[in-house]
């Protein structure tokens, strides 16, 4: 058994992918399987694959149908032997010998009961740099303080704007999992395609289940903005998506107990997801006098009424916008958003 299991799903990324993959195979930590799922591609990604595990005695090449993203990391997951495992988009790539590190780190931590290391990363665009810590503060977290410090967190801190679902950063390659933790919750992706954001529901899962989590703000991988990405571009169905996702959430919560003692939190979450999908509306082509009455139908949600309504927040901007949705506004939430760029999750 390898000590780590690195996942890469692959699709058509033929002028990227060799970056990824030396990146990986150059670090000085050799105990490791590098499984490449082949999700479809029809340029040379799959080829390309072939040729790597070819020359490396560790590498494993799984041709599939195209299925997406979470299928292709869910078939990754079906089969990895490691007793770590990590995910890493073939666009992007790792610091050198950053498993060698954490190797190292999960050495010092031996006697921790972890199932999670968390990381920062390094988002490249262009000649600019910018890396992105955990909002946290460095450390091991036992259950009890994974559900009383980190899940408010990630569930954005009370605010709807400018939260901290971001800064706490749930993304799947932010991450390294104990193999076990997956093995015994059974917890896969779900596709983006049905909740808008694959990432936070397949980690917020793995969290409340979790023995125990290290955050470092070490940054080990490095994520490229290229032409194409979603963030400020209109998402056709996020809506429903983010209902959607909602509803899995506290599915997720009401399992392992945690609904009531998490029940604004979620709340302040879920109000969160349907201002990002505001933002979606207002940045939608179309005039202005359309994108404001569908915000208006969008604020007629029965959950987003209700929860408005109950709760309160944690700095002015929130309070400001949970009032306009309160009454129903939409003109002035229109109005926020026409004068900055929206970013959305």
């Amino acid at each position: 058994m390898s000590f780590f299991s690195i996942i890469v799903p692959v699709y058509n990324v033929e002028d990227w992918i060799g970056r990824c993959l030396d990146s990986i195979l150059a670090d000085r930590c050799t105990d490791m399987e590098l499984i490449l799922v082949d999700d479809g591609s029809t340029d040379r990604s799959g080829g390309i694959c072939d040729r790597y595990a070819a020359s490396h005695t560790n590498v494993k090449v799984i041709h599939k149908e195209n299925g997406g993203l979470a299928s292709a990391r869910n078939a990754g997951i079906e089969a990895a032997s490691g007793e770590w495992v990590a995910f890493i988009d073939s666009d992007d790539w790792v610091d050198r010998d950053c498993f060698d590190r954490v190797r190292e780190l999960l050495a010092r931590l031996e006697g921790e009961e972890l199932d999670i290391v968390k990381f920062g990363f390094r988002r490249i665009s262009g000649d600019e740099s910018r890396e992105f810590l955990p909002c946290v503060p460095e450390g091991a977290y036992d259950r009890g303080r994974v559900l009383s410090e980190l899940l408010p967190v990630a569930f954005g801190s009370g605010r709807i704007s400018d939260s901290t679902i971001h800064t706490f950063i749930l993304s799947a390659c932010a991450h390294i999992y104990r193999r076990d933790l997956l093995t015994r919750t059974g917890i896969r992706f779900v596709s983006e395609r049905e909740v808008g954001s694959e990432d936070f529901l397949f980690l917020y899962s793995l969290f409340i289940r979790a023995s125990g989590v290290y955050v470092t703000h070490s940054v080990w991988y490095n994520y490229e903005m290229r032409e194409g990405s979603l963030t400020g571009k209109y998402r056709e169905g996020l809506y429903e998506q983010y209902r959607c996702l909602g509803s899995l959430v506290l599915r997720e919560l009401e399992k392992e107990g945690l609904d009531a003692a998490l029940s604004d939190d979620f709340r302040v979450f879920y109000s969160g997801l349907m201002y990002i999908c505001i933002i979606n509306e207002c940045i939608r082509r179309g005039s202005r006098r359309a994108q404001t009455a569908r915000v208006r139908e969008l604020l007629k949600d029965r959950d987003l009424k209700a929860y408005v309504r109950e709760l309160s927040f944690s700095d002015t901007k929130s309070r400001i916008l949970a009032g306009c949705m309160r009454i129903g506004a939409a003109l002035p939430l229109c109005m926020i958003q026409w004068n900055k760029t929206g970013k959305i999750l």
